[in-house]
């Protein structure tokens, strides 16, 4: 059996976020979908999935800003994950007081030619887990249509947002938002 020498390892992304935006996105999304293609690229961090039924879909993007540290080494880097395994294994937080929510971030990084993901919680909490990756499916959805509210704007806190959809998830399989 060979021993991997980390020097041999190269670098195809790293990036820290907050461990409570991390959170909210898994929470909204594993209703949805199980498994998805997260791109990592040098204008951000985005998915673009639909359920297994293919009737709802999620898309999402996450600017460089929106990151503590954002380091893509490559231009455009598909990474198939299954979220459920990935909320399993992050640690629950419900725990921290409001205070310690704000100093809790999660690095997440990948190395080439290893077929996992790197994911370090700092925090209070030190951890530190392995998620497997999968193959990336050769399947890109296209950009769903826009649809021109006028001048209506919603604003939505996302906690407020998750609640709504997993009390919805309960009793109902589609939800509709109307705008007047």
């Amino acid at each position: 059996m060979a021993i991997l020498d980390q020097s041999m390892l190269e670098q195809e992304f790293e990036f820290r976020v907050s461990a409570q935006v991390l959170n909210h996105i898994l929470e909204i999304s594993t209703p949805i979908i199980e498994e998805v293609d997260i791109r990592v690229a040098p204008n951000g961090f985005w998915f673009r999935e639909l359920d297994p039924s293919h009737i709802a879909m999620i898309d999402f993007t996450m600017k460089p800003a929106g990151f503590y540290d954002y380091a893509p080494s490559k231009a455009n880097t598909p990474v198939r994950i299954n979220f459920s395994q990935l909320l399993k294994k992050l640690p629950k937080l419900d725990w921290l007081s409001k205070s310690d929510w704000s100093n809790c971030s999660v690095k997440i990084a990948r190395k080439a030619p290893l077929k996992h993901l790197q994911l370090s919680l700092e925090g209070p909490l030190t951890k530190q887990v392995f998620i497997p990756t999968l193959d990336p499916s050769s399947e890109i959805f296209p950009a769903p249509n826009k649809v021109d509210f006028g001048p209506v704007t919603a604003v939505v806190a996302s906690l407020d947002l998750a609640t709504v959809i997993t009390d919805l998830a309960r009793t109902s399989s589609y939800c509709k938002f109307i705008a007047k």
